[in-house]
């Protein structure tokens, strides 16, 4: 199965990761790694095509509020983690928290926010999708899917070699899919209207982060967090293959 977005009804921003190209002229595989935004709206045939398409893991990188006000209602056949990747609730119920406040002056400002400031965090969630990956695909995400999701899911691809052009347009692809539920969001709670750019999905956002990975060589900080590196070997193994594998 080799489908780059699923199509379910009420779960907007899942997609299969596989398709671009890695390191070594290899390609991601199709079917190890998916990044979502809730789960929550998903029904029992979504549930079922996950299942066709090999997925065995959902990784909720969620607050604990935000997963008692929507929880993903994952089926027992499924293996569920709740790993909160940033432990404040990331929505705009929460404007005045600290994570939420660095997003605010700057979506990429808030990027770099999780990066140095959960970096244990981070590194566990790099560690733990190495282990599962092993046992069938892996679906990670957050509420959006697009802003922790986003962070995780460009660590990954950049542990895998993946060009920053991908990287970027894998991020930008997010608004897109979002644009009808954020715009409903914002007419209904205007008071929200200036941090529009929040939920916005500028280029320039994930550019600065790759910019601060290359600084900080994300590899050895995240090892350096706890990350292993025969786990992260272990990911370019099972997630990377030849072009005709």
């Amino acid at each position: 199965m080799e489908i780059k977005r699923f199509r379910f009804k009420h779960v907007l921003n899942f997609r299969d990761m596989g398709g671009v190209y890695g390191s070594d002229d290899k390609i991601v595989r199709w079917n190890t790694l998916y990044r979502s935004d809730k789960l929550i709206g998903a029904g029992s045939e979504d549930w079922k095509t996950m299942e066709k398409a090999g997925i065995k893991t959902i990784l909720d990188l969620r607050s604990d509020e935000e997963v008692q006000m929507f929880p993903d209602g994952c089926p027992e056949n499924f293996r569920y983690i709740h790993f909160p990747l940033v432990e404040e609730n990331l929505s705009f119920n929460n404007i005045s928290s600290p994570a939420m406040q660095a997003f605010a002056k700057g979506v990429a400002e808030g990027y770099k926010n999780i990066v140095l400031s959960h970096g244990e965090n981070l590194a566990k969630a790099v560690n733990m999708i190495s282990d599962y990956v092993k046992d069938g695909g892996v679906v990670f995400h957050c509420t959006s899917g697009k802003d922790r999701t986003g962070v995780v899911a460009s660590v990954l691809y950049y542990i895998l070699g993946v060009s920053a052009e991908d990287i970027a347009a894998d991020y930008q692809t997010s608004y897109t899919y979002n644009k009808k539920t954020s715009d409903k969001f914002m007419n209904e709670h205007p008071q929200y209207q200036k941090y529009r750019s929040v939920v916005m999905s500028d280029v320039e956002n994930i550019y600065e982060l790759l910019k601060l990975y290359e600084e900080i060589d994300i590899e050895n900080y995240l090892l350096s967090k706890g990350a292993d590196k025969e786990k992260i070997e272990n990911l370019r193994k099972i997630c990377l293959t030849d072009i005709n594998g």
